[in-house]
């Protein structure tokens, strides 16, 4: 205490504000620096994770989209062959109407 009474007296008050509060600057930012860094870090785990957890949620819903579209080709292939054999019956009993073209 006596070392600050001595500087204020040496200096004067205005310059020992200037130094002390300059300190409590750069005190304050060190501090603040730091606590971001540490908060970065962990946001960084944190998205890395999300990460691949949502690459993971993709992957198992494009095996599923394939699927689901192997079953609707499927279906559109059967339908196709029953629209077929529908019209080579309706061609067979002798009542074509134009409508039951082959792509051949």
């Amino acid at each position: 205490m006596n070392d600050v009474v001595q500087m204020i007296t040496t200096l004067g008050f205005p310059i020992v504000c200037c130094i002390f509060l300059g300190w409590y600057v750069k005190y304050s930012i060190d501090k603040y620096t730091n606590m971001i860094a540490t908060l970065n870090a962990e946001h960084r785990q944190d998205i890395t994770k999300m990460s691949e957890n949502h690459s993971k949620e993709i992957n198992d819903l494009n095996t599923l989209h394939r699927e689901e579209t192997e079953s609707l080709k499927d279906a559109l292939n059967n339908n196709t062959l029953a629209l077929q054999k529908l019209c080579d019956k309706l061609e067979r009993d002798g009542k074509p109407d134009g409508n039951c073209k082959s792509n051949d």
